[in-house]
């Protein structure tokens, strides 16, 4: 793959631009680009890659112009492409112009085909993002997919029950062992089926766009770590810019709001819910349960007047390291989400998990906290604190 230093350069050859077929194209070709000898070879290509890029925004496994063999790590890719041409600051869908950058050869039928989007204000480009994809000859037309099992010819695979991990050698494969692990226990508590999954444990989230083909994007800028995932007949890919890493540890508190995702939209899911489950089942900032139980014991005990509303109402913070916060309202439906959980039955919990993200005054959050558990503002403090024996000095 050419570097995207390449790219940068584009950006002094696009007003000395051309495009092929005139008004009819959505590719512009920059006139002094080094392009295949054969002209029909060309043509093919980028009319190939004019109609890949116009099916973009349809669903992703409809693209006819996709080579099939590849439509997991390719949909991740197209994602990417979504509306990549509209710009909010200049209030224009179409502001960000294809611009070829370059081709190559992989073998006598394939290419990598590599382009930018590009806007001009003023005459001063911008660069929104640069792509690169393998173009494989059909006869009467070229199809297109991802570069990411190219780019990782050299992994080590590993099967782990129904999850196929790629890895590279030096990686500890334990650390995939743990993720899958407790993927499959959040998966079975929320009711999700284990299917085929594909797992690629790349270094950073700048490695896993690379990987798939995107050089670079505008959007992700100083985005260090993160997991992009795509779903095609039946199975899930996972590029994980986590796993790997030597900078940041793989948490479990993490994966279980990444597998809630799944099921239940950000916008609808109580975040002080979401967090207590988190707090459950995966810890939090290293800790394990048992310890945030541990640390709550030893404040609980400083507490006369044990009033569990105001504390969690104010979002009160026990926690004693910088930027490692324990809130007590986090803490409090830990509790209850135990209490609910403790026949193995999820259903209740995701009554109050599914209340929404914005509660004023929290009255949703109490209007079905009672239906479900019988705890509502007028005996939290009681209940809670029937909970706090229980569970915690108990």
């Amino acid at each position: 793959m050419k570097s995207t230093i390449y790219i940068l350069t584009l950006s002094i050859l696009i007003l000395l631009s051309v495009r092929l077929n005139a008004a009819d194209s959505n590719v512009i070709v920059p006139e002094n680009i080094r392009l295949p000898q054969d002209s029909n070879t060309v043509v093919k290509l980028i009319s190939s890659l004019e109609s890949f890029l116009s099916q973009k925004e349809a669903t992703n496994s409809d693209n006819s112009y996709i080579n099939q063999d590849y439509i997991l790590e390719t949909s991740i890719l197209l994602d990417e492409l979504k509306g990549i041409e509209k710009s909010i600051k200049h209030n224009d869908p179409q502001y960000y112009k294809c611009y070829l950058g370059s081709i190559s050869n992989v073998s006598e039928k394939q290419f990598i085909v590599q382009f930018s989007y590009i806007g001009i204000d003023k005459s001063i480009p911008s660069l929104r993002a640069t792509f690169s994809l393998v173009a494989t000859d059909m006869g009467d037309k070229y199809l297109f997919h991802s570069p990411l099992k190219l780019n990782t010819v050299a992994w080590a695979k590993r099967e782990i029950g129904l999850v196929s991990v790629f890895y590279k050698p030096d990686f500890d494969i334990g650390i995939a062992t743990d993720y899958v692990n407790y993927a499959s226990k959040y998966d079975n508590i929320l009711g999700v089926s284990d299917k085929p999954t594909i797992l690629y444990c790349a270094n950073n989230f700048s490695e896993v766009m690379k990987l798939l083909g995107v050089d670079y994007k505008a959007d992700y800028s100083g985005v260090s770590y993160n997991t992009t995932t795509a779903n095609e007949r039946d199975t899930t890919i996972i590029v994980n810019g986590i796993l790997a890493s030597n900078a940041i540890q793989f948490d479990p508190h993490d994966l279980w709001h990444s597998r809630l995702r799944a099921v239940l939209a950000p916008k609808d899911t109580y975040k002080p819910v979401d967090e207590g489950c988190a707090f459950l089942f995966g810890g939090s900032w290293g800790y394990s349960w048992d310890e945030i139980r541990n640390r709550f014991s030893k404040f609980v005990k400083t507490r006369k007047d044990r009033n569990w509303l105001s504390l969690y109402e104010k979002r009160y913070d026990i926690g004693d390291e910088p930027y490692k916060a324990l809130n007590v309202d986090y803490i409090i439906n830990t509790l209850i989400v135990k209490e609910l959980y403790k026949d193995g039955d999820f259903s209740k919990v995701m009554e109050l998990l599914s209340i929404g993200r914005d509660q004023a005054n929290n009255d949703k959050y109490f209007e079905v906290l009672n239906e479900v558990i019988g705890i509502n503002k007028g005996n939290f403090n009681k209940e809670i604190d029937k909970l706090i024996v229980k569970n915690v000095e108990g």
